[in-house]
């Protein structure tokens, strides 16, 4: 500033407004619109962003040529449009479209420009991010296709584990059948044992009275012979009742044993299944937890991908 506060164009006294402006002329992408929206300035910058040879080729184009109908269709064309001729700047990341229809992707700034208290036009500053937002694209559609792989396989790593359960809760539930059908065996060989013991006491009897009846038989005579011809024979069949009850008792013992075995080994397997199932069933909840990060992780990659 010098005396009556005119304006110089010295800044440090080293860097003119001219040297200033040159520079950002020639890194930044720099369009003027005037009211009408159309185009009346525009640097080499821009228009090699916009994918343009020539400069002239831009001039008198509307804005709604850069941009895709999705956005220059819409209500809020006119609104964004609206608010830029009021005095309001806008600056974000936007999508436009180039010469060839591809897109591009600036980080821009929308300054209106004044006049006597009136907006004249708007003079818009960019860089172009369109290979960084499309790198970031790229990456963000591979964490999304990871994020569907990894929910995908975690379903069906869920599904086989869940099939996988269902499969062993049924064995379990036959080895409880197999535990209950053992244990009333055993139950059955006992009271058989039960039986041989009693029938086994009745035939010890039966033999001895029928050894009492051989010693009094002599002393009858005659008439004792008859009888004791008949307590010979009871006593034999005493004897073979006897060595009958003896293999049955014999084979009901080795049964009882076989039962005993195969009642433990059930028992053994049927805690080995048990276990199993409650090991399955905490990589189950680890496999919902899987297809739960899974899902967050795909909701936050669409997020993203809106966002960019």
């Amino acid at each position: 500033m010098v005396a009556g506060g005119s304006t110089t164009e010295v800044l440090n006294n080293k860097t003119s407004i001219a040297e200033l402006f040159g520079a950002m002329e020639k890194n930044l992408a720099i369009i003027y619109f005037d009211r009408n929206r159309t185009v009346s300035y525009v640097n080499e910058v821009f228009a090699e962003a916009m994918g343009f040879s020539d400069q002239k080729q831009l001039i008198v184009i509307h804005h709604a040529e850069f941009c895709f109908e999705e956005f220059s269709d819409s209500p809020g064309y006119d609104s964004f449009w609206s608010s830029l001729l009021t005095g309001a700047s806008f600056q974000d990341r936007i999508l436009r479209k180039n010469a060839e229809g591809h897109e591009v992707w600036l980080e821009a700034t929308y300054m209106p420009v004044h006049r006597d208290g009136k907006v004249q036009g708007v003079v818009k500053v960019a860089t172009n991010i369109t290979e960084r937002q499309q790198k970031l694209k790229e990456v963000i559609d591979q964490f999304h296709r990871m994020s569907f792989d990894l929910n995908k396989r975690a379903e069906e790593g869920l599904d086989l584990q869940q099939t996988a359960s269902n499969e062993i809760n049924a064995i379990l539930e036959v080895s409880k059948e197999n535990t209950k059908t053992l244990t009333g065996l055993k139950k059955q060989a006992e009271s058989i044992q039960g039986v041989v013991k009693t029938i086994k006491d009745i035939s010890f009897q039966t033999n001895l009275l029928s050894l009492n009846a051989a010693i009094e038989a002599p002393r009858a005579g005659e008439h004792g012979r008859g009888f004791e011809v008949v307590a010979k024979e009871v006593r034999k069949l005493s004897e073979q009742v006897e060595q009958s009850i003896g293999k049955v008792r014999s084979e009901v013992e080795d049964i009882t044993k076989e039962i005993e075995t195969i009642s433990d080994g059930t028992l053994l397997i049927q805690d080995g299944v048990s276990k199993s199932v409650k090991e399955i069933q905490l990589a189950i909840n680890g496999y919902d937890e899987v297809v739960h990060a899974a899902d967050q992780l795909k909701k936050q990659a669409e997020s993203l991908k809106q966002m960019v």
